[in-house]
């Protein structure tokens, strides 16, 4: 296992979506609906992370301490706007790989079944969604593919310190509803010491795993 300090770069997350036809708006009744919501995340008071390789795989869990505000400006025809905000104090990411295929961070804390555009779906619960409102709207899982994923540089578990840009907008189309997620957020991760033979220990057997993963 290997311990992080990680550094956040840029701090929002947006989805925007309209009613699609195409993904079943009329069944749905999202027709005439249109809307937003944007996160901001502020300055992290604690971050950190931890890397754990067993076998061929490495897996780890992200935690920022940080409050981020989400908010939701929904229309629909016919009905009075909708507008909301959500608080949340933690912002979770996870990381995921295998050896010989570069490590991949997302936003959220649950890593699925595989999609064409990554190895890997990642999704947040409700709990760790960055769009959680009261609004009408697409539900996690229409846009979970949309979500943005970084892949890290090329020997990054070899490096003192790598970053990953999650910045982009990806597009999703799904439960009566299409749209995009647009971020300009980036982690960049800095090994930290290892203190006592025990962390020791397991610092060195990550190191030479992570020696034979490029």
């Amino acid at each position: 296992m290997r311990r992080y300090a990680v550094k956040l770069t840029g701090g929002t997350q947006r989805l925007d979506f309209h009613g699609d036809q195409a993904t079943g708006c009329a069944q749905h009744g999202t027709c005439d609906t249109t809307g937003s919501v944007t996160q901001t995340i502020g300055r992290p008071h604690i971050s950190g992370a931890e890397l754990t390789a067993a076998g061929r795989d490495v897996f780890g869990f992200v935690a920022l301490f940080a409050k981020s505000t989400s908010v939701a400006l929904v229309h629909t025809a016919g009905a009075a706007d909708c507008s909301d905000s959500e608080v949340s104090e933690i912002q979770p990411f996870i990381a995921i790989g295998a050896r010989h295929r570069r490590l991949e961070v997302a936003y959220g804390n649950t890593a699925s079944s595989s999609t064409a555009n990554s190895g890997f779906s990642f999704a947040g619960s409700s709990g760790s969604d960055a769009f959680t409102n009261r609004c009408a709207g697409p539900l996690p899982d229409d846009y979970a593919d949309a979500m943005p994923v970084a892949q890290a540089p090329p020997h990054a578990l070899r490096q003192h310190h790598f970053t990953v840009d999650l910045g982009g907008t990806r597009s999703f189309a799904a439960g009566g509803f299409a749209g995009t997620v647009t971020s300009d957020l980036a982690l960049t991760f800095t090994k930290l010491r290892c203190h006592g033979r025990a962390a020791l220990r397991s610092c060195r057997a990550f190191d030479a795993w992570a020696s034979k993963s490029a």
